[in-house]
């Protein structure tokens, strides 16, 4: 699990990528609902535009449609405004709707209070929201992209850097932090940390004292350690100073 500043972090990273793979995203975009009369084709639809930027935007709609297909939009930003009338092409097709990047850009920046300046910090939650909305809007080819390089990140953040081999084990153990204590397996083991499964609710950074079997020679090892990281199989603990003889 990644902590709050890593997952902000990431969340930048992931930003920065899906903007250049949209088209560079050169216009900031602002999340809305404006009802919108479309043409696709030779027929009309109704239906909302869910974020918008002065070079495209996000129809939600059941509309059949392909990519590069020809669309006239209208709409407005506001009761006291003209229509505002658009063409352009389909660049992209969800289940819940499809994106249209516009023929030429329009001046509407002022028009829908876009900041582009001195982005605030986000609270957790919006991390969370803002990174889920990414994902869930990516096709699966892209996944697969972000998916890749985040493996690889997050591995470069686990536990050692992984200068020590590691090997798999299932040694039985016992495990003491703040009072708690509990016994689980260690499935693998290296010099500089290990991996143990366990459904015990720990945090990461949370110091942690074991005792186990070496697993070659049966000697009692003991060793303290700190949290690094959790996941739905167990935790990661990185030892406090490498054991050499592991």
């Amino acid at each position: 699990a990644m902590s709050e500043s890593e997952l902000e972090k990431f969340l930048t990273v992931l930003e920065k990528w899906w903007n250049f793979n949209r088209g560079k995203r050169e216009h900031a975009r602002k999340d809305l609902s404006v009802y919108a009369l479309f043409m696709v084709g030779n027929y009309f639809f109704r239906d909302y535009i869910t974020n918008i930027s002065a070079g495209g935007l996000f129809l939600e709609t059941k509309t059949p449609a392909t990519v590069d297909e020809k669309v006239t939009i209208a709409f407005t930003l506001s009761n006291n405004e003209d229509p505002i009338e658009v063409e352009g092409k389909i660049v992209r097709v969800k289940p819940n709707g499809f994106g249209v990047k516009f023929d030429e850009p329009l001046a509407i920046e002022k028009e829908i209070n876009i900041e582009t300046n001195n982005r605030k910090k986000n609270s957790i939650e919006e991390v969370h929201f803002r990174t889920s909305e990414i994902i869930f809007r990516m096709l699966e080819k892209e996944m697969r992209k972000p998916l890749t390089g985040l493996e690889k990140w997050q591995q470069s953040m686990l536990v050692d850097k992984r200068e020590h081999s590691r090997k798999h084990t299932s040694i039985y153990a016992f495990f003491k932090t703040n009072g708690l204590s509990f016994k689980d397996f260690i499935k693998n083991l290296s010099a500089g940390g290990l991996f143990i499964e366990t459904g015990i609710p720990l945090s990461v950074s949370k110091e942690l004292s074991m005792s186990f079997p070496h697993p070659d020679s049966g000697t009692p090892i003991k060793v303290a350690g700190k949290i690094v990281r959790i996941d739905s199989k167990g935790i990661g603990v990185k030892f406090d100073q490498p054991q050499s003889d592991i």
